[in-house]
């Protein structure tokens, strides 16, 4: 830990009152941490009686309608581009898209079939200028329809909330039933022998929206006011 961390925490001790935990509180408080367990499931987070997968997509299909976002269905990847491509053009939006420099999105072709001539891809941070950006998420939760995103050198959030439109690459694999069963997918991922846990974790149901004005719901007030999941269907994990 960091000097100046140190500080910030010891800090914050302070000023709540709070010494060092005894070695029982501290152990108590380390065996919740390695083996966390889930609070009540809601019957809607669970796979149907016929225990199949697609129970839970098309449940979050379902709740991505109910929270005013859109989503298609991809065969694949190399789908990606084209469907871009068609619904920035129906939105009446520029053929242009700022992209997270993930891995998985660098392998795309904005060549391909499909796609507009001129249409052009950057990839890197948002910039209040970008009227649409791409964005990869780690999971999506079938109980509200809502996307889980991380945050990383590869996937800046930045392209979460500058551009008025969004679109988001979901895999069907990671698409899991309630909260719980999401953040357990992080916890399973390690990263050098440690578990992986970002810096940020973003959980994004529908538009940016509020009604805080005269109960007016207003959407793209704080984000995005347009949101597109194009959920693929083949076998990979983001």
């Amino acid at each position: 830990m960091s000097e100046a961390r140190a500080h910030i925490l010891a800090t914050i001790k302070t000023a709540l009152g709070r010494n060092r935990l005894n070695p029982e509180a501290r152990r108590v408080l380390e065996d919740r941490l390695a083996d966390p367990k889930a609070n009540v499931i809601p019957a809607r987070a669970k796979i149907g009686p016929n225990g199949a997968h697609k129970d839970l997509i098309e449940r979050f299909l379902e709740e991505t309608g109910r929270a005013d976002a859109t989503a298609e269905r991809l065969a694949d990847l190399a789908a990606v581009p084209g469907a871009v491509a068609r619904f920035l053009a129906a939105a009446g939006l520029p053929g242009r898209i700022k992209a997270m420099p993930d891995p998985v999105l660098r392998t795309l072709s904005w060549t391909s079939p499909g796609t507009a001539p001129g249409f052009t891809v950057a990839y890197g941070p948002a910039s209040p200028e970008d009227t649409a950006g791409l964005a990869l998420a780690a999971a999506g939760i079938a109980e509200t329809g809502t996307l889980m995103l991380v945050s990383g050198p590869e996937r800046p959030v930045t392209i979460n909330f500058l551009p008025e439109t969004a679109l988001v690459v979901l895999f069907a694999g990671t698409i899991v039933g309630a909260y719980e069963d999401a953040w357990k997918m992080l916890r399973d991922r390690a990263v050098g022998g440690r578990p992986f846990m970002p810096r940020a974790v973003n959980l994004i149901t529908g538009p940016s929206r509020t009604a805080d004005i005269e109960q007016t719901l207003l959407l793209g007030a704080h984000g995005p006011q347009r949101l597109h999941i194009l959920v693929i269907d083949d076998a990979a994990t983001a």
